[in-house]
């Protein structure tokens, strides 16, 4: 069996020798100095920098480090290719849930540790005693300030009516 190593290698020199396939066939019947549809002089160009020198090699190197050529066409590559790495969460799109009242989770809709979810969708169903007690207190309120008699009278029903639901909303 292959070392990833040695798989690496070979990829390298496959894609290196397409590289020199594809130059050998661009440049064939054509002279180098010659300029690509936009006016560029490209020998000109590589001539000048230094660093963008044509590899030239006779085929005896060719054979000692295992270059081999083959006609560039388009195919599934065979084989199985095992690789180690680390799944993780895209942080930015990572939400925190805190809800700010006491009680127990009473159903969970989400199945497994890492299910997706949709904005807007129910993650649990929450039972509080203390939400409860300000959703009673609500009703309470709003039944007195529907049988409040009296200027006084209701204008302190309707007090206790909209801190009833400043505490709900809390």
């Amino acid at each position: 069996m292959k070392t990833s190593y040695q798989i690496l290698i070979a990829a390298g020199l496959i894609v290196g020798a397409a590289a020199i396939v594809a130059l050998d066939l661009n440049s064939e019947g054509t002279d180098v100095a010659t300029q690509d549809e936009a006016g560029h002089d490209h020998a000109a160009m590589t001539a000048g920098s230094g660093s963008m020198q044509p590899v030239v090699m006779d085929d005896e190197a060719a054979r000692r480090i295992g270059v081999t050529l083959a006609a560039v066409e388009r195919r599934v590559l065979p084989g199985e290719l095992r690789s180690v790495g680390t799944v993780v969460y895209d942080e930015t799109r990572l939400a925190t849930v805190n809800p700010k009242i006491e009680g127990w989770v009473e159903t969970l809709h989400i199945d497994f540790t890492g299910a997706p979810v949709v904005r807007g969708e129910p993650l649990m169903a929450i039972y509080s005693p203390a939400l409860v007690a300000a959703q009673e207190e609500l009703i309470l309120a709003a039944r007195v300030a529907a049988e409040a008699e009296g200027e006084r009278a209701r204008t302190t029903a309707d007090q206790m009516l909209a801190a009833a639901r400043r505490r709900l909303a809390y």
